[in-house]
């Protein structure tokens, strides 16, 4: 029962109400300062990053191998647009570019300055490589209190 309740909410919250970015957030990681956004998503304030590279590409002489540690960097990474999905046979959605170069997490949580410890959710996202990506549902389970990371 809480499984349907909690898919209808996925559902509802994606199809139905408007997002809204109000403002961009800098936060610094050990591999540089990284810019977000913080978005209106149902009254509630959630904040989101999108394209954050895990690795370096795995393109060229990188195609196959161990992944490689991003490298520190001084500039401020943009984070508030999606980047590139993995290469599939039928994308569901065709706004996204496909890539090798697709080591990306993406990062929605409760926007609140408090010292609370949130659920943290990783989600792989399924399909097969036939269609999908780590775009959806964040939104969501944030409002919720959990820290929703995804990889693309």
């Amino acid at each position: 029962m809480v499984l349907t309740n909690i898919l209808f909410v996925f559902y509802a919250n994606i199809c139905f109400f408007d997002v809204i970015v109000c403002e961009t957030i800098i936060v610094e990681t050990n591999s540089g300062p990284v810019i977000g956004s913080v978005i209106s998503f149902n009254e509630h304030k959630l904040n989101q990053f999108l394209g954050i590279p895990y690795a370096e590409p795995s393109i060229g002489s990188n195609r196959f191998g161990k992944p490689i540690p991003i490298q520190k960097r001084v500039k401020e990474l943009d984070a508030t647009q999606p980047k590139n999905i993995c290469w599939q046979t039928k994308p569901a959605v065709q706004s996204y570019n496909q890539s090798e170069d697709c080591l990306f997490l993406n990062i929605w949580s409760p926007n609140k300055n408090d010292s609370k410890l949130h659920a943290v959710m990783f989600w792989i996202y399924g399909r097969g490589f036939h269609d999908g990506h780590g775009y959806r549902y964040g939104m969501s389970l944030a409002l919720y209190g959990v820290i929703m990371v995804s990889i693309n």
